[in-house]
């Protein structure tokens, strides 16, 4: 079952900013993905990425990042060696993040779409890029929902959560119905 934890912030009238947290495996990328979803089919405009992970005979090597206005996949991380910068064991391709950020959440920002971040996490607060563009959404975005690495004490992971007008904590095995209410709420935004 999800738990919801609710603060309300004076900002811009319609604005709405919701963080998704929770344990890892509780199911954040798979609400994100569930709310982007039910918003494109209602007709809303999306934009901004999710991260999938990559497997290979049933073990993780990576993770993939997934544009949702263009819906193209770019490697994000992989196992084992590679150029870049390195979380336990994976090497971070922080240039297609990068380029990500440059062209499908620059664009969903300046058209006002719904703007989807997964997750603001270790990995991708390694860019400087990704940490201004996370300031950005929290200053300009009228409607937006990131996902937040529950245990993280990152500086930036704690302004999102203040910032943030809803905080949803996801629990593991919680229904997708939460995917709904919070497409419906950033619809209506």
């Amino acid at each position: 079952m999800s738990q919801h934890v609710s603060s309300k912030k004076a900002g811009l009238p319609g604005r709405l900013l919701i963080g998704v947290t929770g344990a890892p495996g509780s199911g954040k990328t798979t609400l994100a993905v569930s709310v982007a979803e039910h918003l494109q089919r209602s007709g809303v405009p999306v934009g901004g990425f999710v991260t999938r992970e990559v497997r290979i005979q049933g073990s993780r090597v990576g993770f993939d990042l997934i544009e949702l206005g263009s819906g193209q996949t770019k490697p994000f991380a992989r196992a084992g060696v590679g150029e870049g910068p390195r979380i336990g064991r994976y090497t971070v391709h922080l240039e297609n993040l990068e380029r990500t950020l440059a062209v499908e959440v620059d664009e969903a920002i300046k058209a006002g779409r719904v703007v989807v971040i997964d997750e603001v996490g270790p990995m991708e607060l390694l860019s400087e890029g990704f940490r201004r563009m996370v300031r950005r959404i929290l200053a300009e975005s009228s409607r937006a929902l990131l996902t937040i690495h529950y245990y993280s004490r990152d500086p930036l992971v704690g302004e999102v959560r203040r910032a943030v007008t809803e905080l949803v904590t996801v629990r593991r095995g919680a229904p997708l119905s939460e995917a709904e209410r919070l497409a419906s709420l950033l619809a209506g935004a």
